[in-house]
């Protein structure tokens, strides 16, 4: 996997927004809400991630794709087209 491809799926680990249920655990604690009893009561909305940083979740990315298949299909990096027909659907003639 090329490594502009791993810098797009760190970058895009690092700024998703957490979903609503989020729940961490091993002894990690999260309170959504808080000034709750004041005039100002708000929510927390983390995105990405605190326990890692940068090279950290590139380290954890190159893991995952460690062993994975060269060429995954309708897999691209942003800006690029997909093909009009997939290789695997063209015909000769």
């Amino acid at each position: 996997m090329p490594d502009e491809q791993i810098k797009h799926m760190v970058d895009r680990f690092l700024s998703w927004k957490l979903p609503e249920n989020f729940n961490p655990d091993g002894g990690i604690s999260f309170k959504r809400e808080f000034n709750e009893h004041t005039a100002h009561p708000m929510k927390h909305e983390p995105s990405g991630t605190n326990l890692l940083d940068a090279m950290q979740a590139e380290a954890m990315v190159r893991y995952l794709v460690e062993g994975m298949e060269p060429c995954i299909s309708g897999m691209r990096l942003p800006g690029e087209s997909l093909p009009k027909v997939h290789p695997d659907y063209a015909t000769d003639g």
